[in-house]
């Protein structure tokens, strides 16, 4: 019992078992009240996973950003998307939308990694989400898990509905 560490009601709030954000089309973002498990926290990972999200990088950037400027530091960010049909008048080959997603998420502190999935052989790639893991200040590890109805894109756009839904493992 000596070694035994309590946590007060106030510092396990953030795990309970989910906590849903409905973000209304044409109103404000309020991702401070999304976030706040991780707002002032060591982000040790980022993990975001939107088979969309690196066709345009502008909202990924944005969202990033945000993170970055409300945590105590975030060391690496992992991009998983999915290149487009080739079809499509946007199409990049995987190596060339790697390339160019790693050189838009550029930032001098911290990693970032893309891991483009090919559009044929990965169909089934369609749920978004974002795997936020922290480090207390005590030491411990914790994964704060975010799925996404919408995807970064709604997310980060005022003028889209979409629902978050939060968790710890």
């Amino acid at each position: 019992m000596a070694q035994t560490i309590w946590w007060t009601a106030k510092e396990i709030e953030a795990s309970l078992p989910i906590e849903r954000f409905a973000l209304i089309a044409g109103q404000e973002r309020d991702l401070q009240s999304v976030f706040n498990a991780v707002t002032e926290q060591h982000i040790e990972r980022l993990i975001i996973r939107d088979p969309y999200c690196g066709t345009n990088t502008s909202r990924l950037k944005e969202l990033i950003q945000f993170l970055k400027q409300n945590a105590t530091a975030l060391s690496s960010v992992e991009v998983h998307c999915r290149e487009l049909h080739s079809e499509d008048k946007r199409y990049e080959s995987v190596p060339q939308m790697t390339e160019r997603i790693q050189r838009e998420l550029a930032f001098s502190d911290m990693k970032v990694s893309a891991y483009v999935a090919s559009f044929h052989k990965h169909r089934l790639f369609h749920d978004r989400s974002l795997e936020i893991g922290i480090i207390s200040s005590r030491g411990s590890k914790l994964t704060h898990n975010y799925d996404l109805s919408g995807g970064v894109d709604h997310l980060m756009d005022k003028s889209r509905a979409t629902t978050v839904y939060r968790y710890a493992d």
